[in-house]
């Protein structure tokens, strides 16, 4: 398949040879917003590279009661899991925006990954990242406030649909930090009052990057030199 309609920074930065070889055993899919890719326990039949889609990834531990791990979007993938010799996945992934993805199964991405080091070496890379944004992410949940982690996840989402306007409402948002809606309905009036975003029956619009960047706390700008000198190294 050709590859100029992919956007996806891992696949892109792979060697030429090595991406030309995925690309074959890859294809396109549509996920549709709210899509459930995957449920723990549920066993890892394809690995998802977005192109377009941004994929929330959760952990549910009551009916009522979730929190959100990452976002995966161009920069990576979903399903590592396999590459470390586990099948089932531990966490919850939703599709939060639609979009494209590349889907490629599972059985062939190991074995492209065992028959072409620089593969193997990218993915191992990417598990690399996402412990180290792991951990970042449970002290940024203990010990930030509300404001400063609403300000990351808006940068964030920002940064991976490439677009300072989007559709997301106050109760997802307070999913998304594990918190109640209360908490972000204060923090999101305070950054309209302040002309830094501007919020209309769920659509958000970023007005002021650098004050929100000022305000979100300092896991954001370690998330981001995390990915680059991981696999920019």
């Amino acid at each position: 398949m050709e590859d100029s309609l992919c956007s996806n920074t891992f696949i892109n930065d792979l060697d030429f040879n090595v991406r030309k070889k995925l690309l074959k055993y890859c294809e396109w899919t549509e996920l549709a917003e709210k899509k459930i890719i995957s449920n723990p326990n549920q066993v890892i039949e394809h690995i998802y590279f977005p192109s377009g889609a941004l994929i929330s990834v959760m952990l549910q531990q009551k009916e009522d009661k979730a929190l959100e791990l990452g976002l995966i979007g161009e920069e990576g993938l979903l399903g590592i899991e396999p590459i470390l010799g586990v099948y089932k996945s531990p966490f919850d992934a939703t599709v939060h925006t639609q979009g494209l993805a590349l889907k490629i199964s599972t059985l062939h991405l190991l074995k492209l990954m065992d028959s072409h080091q620089n593969l193997k070496t990218r993915l191992f890379l990417y598990v690399a990242v996402l412990n180290n944004q792991l951990a970042q992410a449970a002290i940024c949940n203990r010990f930030h406030l509300v404001d400063q982690r609403l300000a990351k996840l808006l940068l964030m989402l920002q940064n991976r649909l490439h677009s300072s306007k989007f559709m997301i409402t106050q109760d997802l948002l307070a999913v998304m930090l594990g918190v109640r809606r209360v908490g972000v309905t204060k923090a999101a009036s305070l950054f309209q009052k302040q002309n830094i975003v501007h919020y209309s029956r769920g659509r958000i619009e970023i007005l002021n990057v650098i004050a929100l960047e000022k305000i979100a706390c300092s896991c954001y700008a370690i998330d981001k030199s995390t990915y680059q000198s991981i696999m920019h190294f």
